[in-house]
């Protein structure tokens, strides 16, 4: 599945000889995956869109980064300045085209909300320390604590009486 066809994206290149090795469907399938990654936490992808325009908008997107990642691909091996710049001009459009969906100035109208958190990242618990205090240990290395407490600059004695206070 894809929101643009191979001819969308030769659209935009069509000025570059495109090596036999490299399939446009390649790069359109990881401009799609890119795109639903992106936006996955406020609609449901993939996008089924009622409003035409929605499904253009992505279209463009991800015609715009294929286009754009065929053409890098294409500069490597021949290593034209100009092209390179061209490839990433595309891809810098897409992706300013994508922040405009994530930070909502861009609403897909016709396209379903996700409400479902089940695929939302996990925020693994942090370990809550103590803040730095009169142990003089806070914030230095475990090597220098422990050359201090061989030198006899610091009582071993008092830590090995405190408590873990860390939660997970």
């Amino acid at each position: 599945m894809s929101y643009s066809i191979d001819t969308n994206v030769l659209g935009r290149i069509s000025h570059i000889e495109i090596p036999s090795g490299l399939l446009v469907s390649g790069f359109r399938e990881e401009a799609y995956t890119d795109i639903n990654i992106q936006i996955r936490k406020l609609y449901t992808v993939p996008v089924v869109s009622t409003d035409q325009t929605d499904m253009d908008y992505l279209r463009d997107i991800e015609a715009d980064l294929a286009g754009g990642n065929l053409i890098l691909d294409v500069a490597l091996v021949q290593e034209p300045t100009n092209l390179h710049e061209y490839g990433v001009s595309l891809i810098n459009k897409a992706k300013s085209k994508l922040k405009r969906i994530t930070d909502e100035i861009v609403i897909l109208v016709g396209a379903e909300r996700d409400t479902d958190t089940s695929n939302d990242q996990i925020n693994f618990p942090k370990i809550l320390g103590m803040s730095a205090d009169a142990y003089g240990t806070f914030d230095r290395p475990i090597s220098a604590v422990e050359n201090d407490a061989i030198e006899g600059d610091l009582d071993a004695e008092q830590f090995n009486s405190l408590e873990d206070i860390k939660s997970i």
